[in-house]
């Protein structure tokens, strides 16, 4: 772009070039077609924007109330602010919390085993029964049928007791 073009260029866009200046750069575009075809691109694309500039009513609605800088900066850090919970991802708390799960689930083991104790079922039932006929009250059946055989035998474990 030629030197004269480029110190005038805005002025021309807005339309207050005036005077000498302005005939020095008409007769200048007359000489040089390349360069004022080069111009009118630029118009074409400087009448583009045009249509992007509010007009009067727009720029009343769009001032700003006063403090709004600071309300909206004030915004922005509360929103920078880091949530409660990123304590718990912290690298030694991770660790502390994983070693605290581990040991409670080491206590609640322990404390199935403990109390379950031992098994208080009487070994000598079994040999009871196998020793000694039921009485026959108990109406004991063996026989082909398994759910029978099963009650008979349940019967017999329950009397024992």
């Amino acid at each position: 772009m030629d030197e004269l073009i480029k110190e005038n260029l805005e002025d021309h866009l807005s339309g207050v070039l005036a005077g000498q200046r302005k005939k020095e750069f008409e007769d200048y575009l007359a000489k040089h077609p390349k360069a004022a075809e080069e111009l009118a691109r630029m118009e074409e694309c400087s009448t583009l924007f045009a249509v992007l500039r509010p007009d009067e009513e727009e720029k009343t609605l769009a001032q700003l109330a006063p403090g709004f800088y600071g309300r909206v900066m004030r915004k922005v850090e509360q929103e920078q602010k880091e949530p409660f919970w990123m304590v718990f991802l912290e690298p030694f708390l991770l660790r502390r919390l994983a070693f605290a799960s581990l040991m409670w689930m080491a206590l609640l083991g322990s404390y199935i085993v403990v109390a379950q104790g031992p098994d208080t079922r009487d070994p000598q039932v079994m040999a009871r029964i196998l020793t000694h006929p039921p009485s026959p009250e108990y109406q004991v059946r063996l026989g082909g049928d398994l759910d029978k055989n099963r009650n008979s035998m349940l019967n017999i474990l329950l009397a024992s007791k």
